[in-house]
Formats: C-alpha cells, sequence, structure tokens
C-alpha cells in the first residue's frame, strides 16, 4: 500500500468527514492536542469568523463554525483509538 491516495468525494457528507479526518490527523499522531494548535492547518479558519483568506469553508457545506467545531473534536478520541489498531485489521 502506497502512502498516497485518492477518491473522488461526491457528496456534501463525505466531504465533511474528509476535512475532519485531514484536520485531526495532527492530534491523532499526538502531533498536537487539539487540531487549531497544528500551524500548517487551514482549520481555525473553519471555525473562527476570522477569515485570513485560506478557506471558505461556509459556501461548501450548510454547516455552522460551532457545529462544525463540535463535529470534529467529538471525534478526536474515536480517530486515536483507530489510529492504533489499522494495523491489527487483516488485509
Amino acid at each position: 500500500q502506497g502512502r498516497f491516495k485518492n477518491r473522488l468525494v461526491e457528496t456534501d457528507e463525505e466531504l465533511l468527514h474528509l476535512t475532519r479526518y485531514v484536520h485531526l490527523n495532527p492530534v491523532t499522531a499526538y502531533l498536537v492536542n487539539k487540531p487549531e494548535d497544528w500551524k500548517y492547518s487551514s482549520y481555525s479558519e473553519y471555525v473562527s469568523d476570522t477569515n485570513e483568506g485560506i478557506c471558505d469553508f461556509s459556501d461548501v457545506i450548510a454547516i455552522t463554525l460551532d457545529k462544525y467545531k463540535e463535529f470534529t473534536e467529538d471525534n478526536i478520541s474515536y480517530q486515536r483509538e483507530l489510529s492504533k489498531i489499522k494495523n491489527l485489521i487483516l488485509e
């Protein structure tokens, strides 16, 4: 299995889950405690009213900033657990 994968994102729901996964990767890897602490991420713009021009998430998916933050951060423990067991799964 290679390092990179690609897949067509067909629905808003898939995009929502994909952005959450990407934003939580540094947290899952224990590089930071909170997604907004990762300086290479656009997460802070996703969850704050201050937009510095990196992205405008509001036009893509109809979800409030607070709901996206809750949706993402409620999944931290789950994503960390999945990361721990991913190598145990038989192909």
